[in-house]
């Protein structure tokens, strides 16, 4: 491998590692942060910390999906440098 794809791989070893450690720490946040549906709480208080509960557990889903493509995306980066030689 010539020295600038030894570097670009090294670069892409350290960011796919790097991917996967915010994507086990958001799936973990993910578990922690977002809690079951309320059942303390009573009518328009309840139904508006249920939607809330909702839109976080969509924005770190979306956040996640894209940490994911990230990391499927620098591994085809990885084989394409080892693919060179």
């Amino acid at each position: 491998m010539n020295p600038t794809d030894a570097a670009a791989h090294a670069a892409l070893e350290a960011q796919f590692r790097q991917l996967a450690r915010a994507l086990e720490k958001l799936l973990s946040v993910r578990v922690r942060l977002v809690p079951v549906r309320a059942t303390f709480w009573r009518g328009r208080a309840r139904d508006a910390y249920n939607q809330s509960l909702r839109d976080l557990d969509g924005e770190i889903g979306s956040a996640i999906e894209l940490i994911r493509m990230a990391h499927r995306g620098t591994r085809l980066a990885i084989a394409e440098v080892e693919g060179r030689g």
